[in-house]
């Protein structure tokens, strides 16, 4: 690539972010300065590798969970991929998925790697990708880790020893732990692709993995009867997809219209930002002498001065449901999230949060939803700008933290070994 792609490139990731991103007020630094103190970096960088993480670092500054850059596959795949996968567990990481013949270290906690404790790699890492404290998603961390490693002869520091591994080529197919389960005994209800169980205790238990399968309210209204004691919807490794999708599975529980989040989003009109520049342009005595004259007033002027920062938003509520539909299910709910709850998936669990449907268990979930802008870069890759604002109906902000749970329940690195499922043991003890 040359020096004028990668400004193209750049260039097209900070206009668009300026056009869509609804968090500008929020940051404490100016864009505009951000996007030039960062093309003398891109023009630097001595390869594709070092250009894409410059590019990610560049998107990280947002600090959003929905905006990100994506680095071409080719470049992925030249990199290589970690022989292992990894699980964040009550602040710490641990091995949740190793290659076949390494099944020592599987939940064996990583300590360092290459000399540096693991501390010191999820600092470089946090660098180029979204994170709440010491959490990162694992997809986001799998996808960035090789690029932070050697090809080969790297060492990783476990509690099971020191393990030895190469990235891999290509992505190797790795071995996981025991499923997690409880003692109790179950009726499988599927009725088709979701898992659907009837617990002995008259409790239905629905897994949302995510909202991307059009009739998954089809067959929860199916297993849905009068008798259950009560439901409970696992939501706990659900990555999103269409918020619709599970809007019509939430109005199975809910009645009526409902809301969940306030939204935002930016408002640009051509009309609107050259009068803002005008008015900015002009002298404080220049302005203060229209204002005495009436041509505008105060609160215009600090109208033009959001619109310049590009922080002037439209807000507003979401809308689901109907006035006067009837929900099926009217009994006890609980809500099982994790902070892998995200995307549509926490629109879901706003909705029953603001219309206090059901009891959330577990952990906060991930803080980050809001539609993206997709655009792809003249490179190969992409880069993901978040486009919708969002916070709780109630004015909560909820994004970078999470939607806290109504009772903080978490699995163990023993709950993983032993494949118990401690939460979902607690949500059905709930319903005694």
């Amino acid at each position: 690539m040359t020096a004028a792609d990668r400004i193209a490139d750049l260039s097209l990731i900070w206009k668009q972010a300026a056009t869509v991103f609804p968090y500008f007020d929020r940051l404490a630094f100016n864009w505009d300065e951000k996007y030039r103190e960062y093309i003398p970096k891109v023009t630097a960088a001595e390869n594709d590798r070092d250009f894409y993480l410059i590019l990610a670092e560049f998107l990280n500054l947002l600090g959003d969970g929905h905006t990100c850059c994506v680095f071409p596959e080719s470049l992925v795949k030249e990199t290589g991929y970690l022989p292992f996968g990894l699980k964040f567990v009550r602040g710490d990481y641990y091995l949740n998925s190793v290659m076949p013949g390494s099944k020592k270290y599987l939940f064996s906690k990583v300590l360092g790697i290459n000399g540096k404790p693991f501390g010191e790699i999820l600092s470089e890492a946090f660098r180029y990708i979204y994170h709440v404290g010491d959490y990162a998603h694992s997809n986001r961390l799998d996808r960035i880790l090789p690029f932070l490693m050697k090809p080969s002869e790297n060492i990783m520091e476990t509690e099971a020893g020191i393990n030895r591994f190469d990235l891999e080529k290509p992505k190797p197919k790795l071995a996981g732990g025991k499923p997690m389960t409880v003692s109790m005994p179950y009726e499988d209800v599927s009725q088709g692709r979701l898992d659907m169980r009837l617990y002995e205790n008259g409790v239905l238990y629905v897994k949302l993995g995510s909202f991307l399968y059009s009739e998954a309210a089809k067959e929860i209204a199916a297993a849905l009867s009068a008798g259950l004691k009560g439901v409970i919807l696992d939501l706990r490794d659900n990555m999103g997809g269409m918020t619709l999708y599970g809007a019509k599975a939430a109005e199975l529980f809910i009645s009526g219209e409902f809301g969940a989040c306030k939204k935002r989003r930016r408002t640009i009109d051509g009309a609107d930002v050259s009068a803002a520049s005008q008015i900015l342009a002009a002298s404080e005595e220049r302005r203060k002498r229209d204002i005495e004259n009436g041509l505008y007033d105060r609160e215009e002027v600090e109208r033009c001065r959001k619109i310049a920062a590009y922080s002037y938003f439209k807000e507003y509520e979401d809308r689901f449901g109907e006035p006067g539909h009837s929900a099926p299910y009217g009994g006890p709910c609980v809500l099982l999230t994790s902070r892998d709850t995200l995307s549509a998936a926490e629109d879901f669990t706003a909705m029953f949060r603001t219309n206090g449907r059901a009891k959330i268990i577990g952990t906060p979930t991930h803080g980050s939803t809001g539609t993206p802008l997709i655009q792809p870069l003249s490179s190969g890759g992409s880069a993901r700008i978040c486009a919708v604002g969002y916070e709780l109906a109630d004015g909560t902000a909820f994004i970078g933290k999470g939607i806290s749970p109504d009772v903080f329940a978490e699995p163990s690195a023993e709950d993983f070994i032993l494949g118990r499922d401690t939460v979902l043991e607690f949500a059905l003890e709930n319903f005694d």
